[in-house]
């Protein structure tokens, strides 16, 4: 029997295979994200795991890496998320290794009354099967920006901002240049004059 998976013809192997990076993947972010079970993440990953996270701190070189930035997050904050909503595609690349991808949407779990977080993001993953058993190799979180427009692929809102911010600054040190050049003229004219 034959499936179809993303446009690709699979056989009911490879839809197995597919099911099966799906399901850890799931399994993955939600031990990380709604359990916050760091030891069981630890033990998804493959050794020479890397990852890209949505902080400017979030790059993840080594499985070392791995286990000092969870003990930073795990000091660093104690809450947890409720997954509301989530979509995963898989793209086999070779026998073994697949890429899962797709989006989920995020709310931080807390008091009714409190101001809680509320996210869409994306990621993706690529996974390599051993021994029967899927590790994560390397990981991609993202947020998208919600300032960008929907037909932007640059964000050309934050250019334009920053032009006109630097357009402001050079208005700001002509008008200063141009004060001090006018006490200047005043200075010499003063001085002459002695």
């Amino acid at each position: 029997q034959n499936l179809t998976a993303r446009g690709i013809e699979m056989d009911t192997n490879a839809q197995s295979f597919a099911d099966n990076a799906i399901a850890f993947t799931k399994q993955f972010y939600h031990s990380y994200l709604e359990e916050r079970d760091f030891a069981r993440c630890l033990t998804m990953f493959a050794p020479e795991v890397t990852w890209i996270g949505t902080g400017a701190q979030e790059v993840c070189h080594s499985i070392e890496d791995a286990k000092r930035l969870l003990a930073q997050e795990a000091a660093s904050w104690d809450g947890h998320f409720l997954i509301t909503g989530e979509s995963y595609q898989v793209v086999p690349l070779q026998a073994g290794i697949c890429n899962v991808y797709g989006e989920m949407h995020l709310v931080e779990d807390g008091p009714d009354d409190a101001l809680l977080l509320s996210v869409s993001a994306r990621f993706s993953v690529l996974l390599r099967q051993e021994n029967a058993q899927f590790l994560l190799v390397h990981m991609h979180f993202s947020l998208p920006n919600s300032e960008q427009k929907s037909d932007e692929f640059i964000h050309k809102t934050m250019v334009e901002d920053y032009n006109a911010q630097l357009e402001q600054k050079l208005a700001e040190r002509s008008m200063l240049l141009r004060n001090k050049t006018h006490e200047m003229e005043l200075l010499a004219i003063i001085f002459t004059a002695v």
